[in-house]
């Protein structure tokens, strides 16, 4: 039976990018704003640019808050994606103090600008996965390398099954989540050539 992926539309992400690479996969998607049809899907990706106040903001709009975390309770997997991850989390320093989904204890802080490492953090850059064995990570390596943009990181305060860190300057933040049926990247697997695309393999076929 081929599962029911659905893209959440919330005005905040590269919706389409990301079909087209599942589509290369051989997977068909839908994007929707309705909560039921959310709520209905096998697999659910939460992705997203931007700020996190205006991407809450949205989300809270049109329901779609409370249809996500009805969807993760019911047990099926959630995949976050650069802001969709942040938004997962308890609040965000950005700009005014903001409350998330909660999905996850922490908060989003923003990262340290260095001379020779300028923020926000634009380009590719690997991941510290020596040693971890999950399916989300099959067929990858610490040498395959990731896009990322984004100037804000996740920092959690409980403990989850898997955090894997990137490390860019002095900043060494957390660039890959798993909590139980909850999953987030920091970087764009839809951005990240043959890699990115076994990240998106890997999480349909968990």
């Amino acid at each position: 039976m081929t599962s029911q992926i659905c893209i959440v539309d919330y005005q905040s992400g590269n919706l389409h990018s990301l079909q087209n690479s599942l589509m290369s996969l051989g997977y068909s998607s839908y994007i929707s704003s309705d909560p039921k049809k959310i709520i209905k899907a096998d697999k659910l990706i939460l992705p997203g640019v931007g700020s996190f106040n205006q991407g809450i903001e949205n989300l809270k709009k049109q329901n779609l808050d409370k249809a996500i975390i009805e969807y993760v309770n019911s047990g099926k997997y959630l995949l976050g994606i650069c802001l969709g991850m942040q938004l997962m989390f308890e609040s965000s320093s950005e700009f005014n103090f903001k409350s998330g989904l909660s999905l996850i204890k922490g908060t989003v802080k923003s990262l340290i600008y260095e001379k020779n490492f300028p923020v926000p953090h634009i380009g590719w850059n690997n991941l510290q996965i020596n040693n971890v064995n999950h399916q989300f990570l099959n067929n990858l390596s610490i040498n395959d390398n990731f896009y990322f943009i984004h100037s804000y990181f996740v920092e959690m305060s409980e403990e989850i099954d898997l955090s894997i860190k990137t490390i860019y300057g002095n900043n060494n933040f957390t660039s890959m989540i798993i909590k139980k049926n909850m999953l987030g990247t920091q970087f764009h697997p839809e951005k990240s050539g043959k890699k990115g695309l076994q990240i998106l393999r890997n999480f349909i076929n968990l």
